[in-house]
């Protein structure tokens, strides 16, 4: 996985081969054992795949615009273990029918994982898209007993 940070805070986190990852500053991109945040990010990503961490507790600060804010703010709310439809998202930002724009949002989310975008699933089944790749969102899922 790629990470990136500002100071102590986790900005970015992704898969390495996702395309899709922004590219920040390479002074942002370091060693994982290089500063506190990676290190505690690293450790509870380990605990999280081994099925020993239900919820992520790090620094992180999300950045983008708005909308994309509001729809992150309701995929830190799927809890572990379940899943939530791009529509029900939408009807809960208020915006029934919007749920193609929740899907733009969620596909954005710049810190994979933590903020779980992997827990929305298509409201009429499949697993739906997923910037990480489909077969890490199949895995993902699989750690949480979800499909």
């Amino acid at each position: 996985m790629l990470a990136a940070r500002e100071g102590d805070a986790l900005v970015g986190l992704w898969f390495a081969s996702q395309p899709a990852a922004p590219s920040y500053d390479s002074s942002l991109l370091d060693d994982a054992n290089s500063t506190p945040i990676f290190r505690e990010t690293q450790s509870q990503l380990n605990e999280y795949f081994a099925g020993k961490r239900q919820e992520f507790n790090l620094r992180y600060e999300l950045r983008g615009t708005q909308w994309q804010k509001s729809v992150w703010a309701e995929l830190e709310k799927i809890g572990f273990g379940e899943s939530k439809s791009y529509g029900e998202i939408a009807q809960e930002l208020g915006r029934k029918g919007a749920a193609r724009a929740v899907g733009n949002a969620v596909g954005k989310n710049p810190v994979c994982i933590v903020v779980p975008c992997h827990r929305v699933l298509p409201a009429g089944g499949g697993l739906g898209g997923y910037n990480g790749g489909v077969e890490n969102k199949k895995a993902l899922l699989k750690v949480e007993g979800i499909k």
